[in-house]
């Protein structure tokens, strides 16, 4: 059950694999059946591997992905929703539409949270420096709003209307509910330090890795840099690597590693020991 404090927080959320994806849609439909006012506001298609970029958007002269809306417009939304958007750019683009436009519009005030994704296939190592998912949870953050970057290892490209009740859209929208609800209640805001991005990754969703409370949240690290001092946790000198937990066989272990919004690298120690002290309870440790 969400906490009631949860009840009244807004979350903006985005994607690079487009508006119309089934994953960002059961991630939609969950937020906004807890309770949260969730604005969706992404790109009009896939625009994966997009980083940083930023571009104004530009009018459509095509259909946008699998017919979601019709050619001529640079930016729109569902007519039966008006929390659900796509803007013809980069998923940065979106994020900051939705920030400085959507958001003062529609909820008359900031979002408290923004989660980009859950993206189809992970973010770890060198890529997170090209995922347009990393990117946009990145300018969330530098504009003052605490960001969640999610992506799976399982699911497939494939438009909202193949969602089924329990597929893995659903337990991934589950999942990410879990660490959000986790994240901003009970204790008070800040939910993260500032200029700081969780970058969350889920492993297969296979055998024994198929309902929410087989899972367990690990904080990790993105990347093994010599003479970097990270918090001590689950008896370890040093956070496990986000790669070897997500290849844990069996484990079903979900990585969380703790990202500067600027350099998209590990974050320091401080930071990383204040996002520990928050989540403690609700993390668990590796046997990676």
């Amino acid at each position: 059950m969400v906490p009631v404090l949860l009840a009244v927080l807004a979350v903006v959320l985005t994607n690079d694999d487009g508006w119309a994806t089934a994953s960002i849609r059961a991630q939609h439909a969950l937020l906004t059946a807890s309770g949260f006012r969730s604005i969706l506001c992404a790109p009009a298609d896939n625009q994966s591997g997009s980083g940083s970029l930023d571009y104004p958007p530009t009018a459509r002269t095509e259909r946008c992905q699998w017919n979601s809306c019709l050619p001529g417009a640079s930016l729109g939304y569902n007519h039966s929703d008006p929390m659900l958007n796509y803007v013809n750019s980069y998923p940065v683009t979106a994020v900051n539409y939705a920030l400085d436009t959507l958001a003062p519009k529609l909820l008359h005030a900031p979002p408290h949270v923004v989660i980009s994704g859950p993206n189809i296939g992970t973010n770890i190592g060198m890529s997170i420096f090209v995922s347009g998912t990393i990117g946009a949870a990145a300018a969330a953050a530098k504009a003052g709003v605490p960001a969640l970057a999610v992506s799976a290892s399982s699911g497939e490209h494939l438009p909202y209307t193949a969602l089924r009740p329990d597929d893995v859209f659903a337990l991934h929208a589950r999942l990410s509910l879990r660490i959000l609800t986790a994240l901003t209640g009970p204790a008070p805001p800040p939910f993260l330090p500032p200029n700081t991005l969780l970058n969350i990754n889920y492993p297969p969703t296979t055998p024994p890795c198929l309902a929410p409370g087989a899972f367990t949240f690990v904080l990790t690290r993105a990347f093994s840099i010599p003479f970097t001092n990270s918090p001590h946790t689950c008896g370890r000198d040093t956070l496990p690597l986000e790669g070897d937990v997500l290849a844990n066989p069996g484990s079903c272990e979900i990585s969380v590693s703790v990202l500067d919004a600027q350099t998209k690298l590990d974050a320091g120690y401080d930071v990383q020991a204040a996002v520990l002290q928050r989540l403690e309870v609700f993390l668990g440790c590796s046997s990676a």
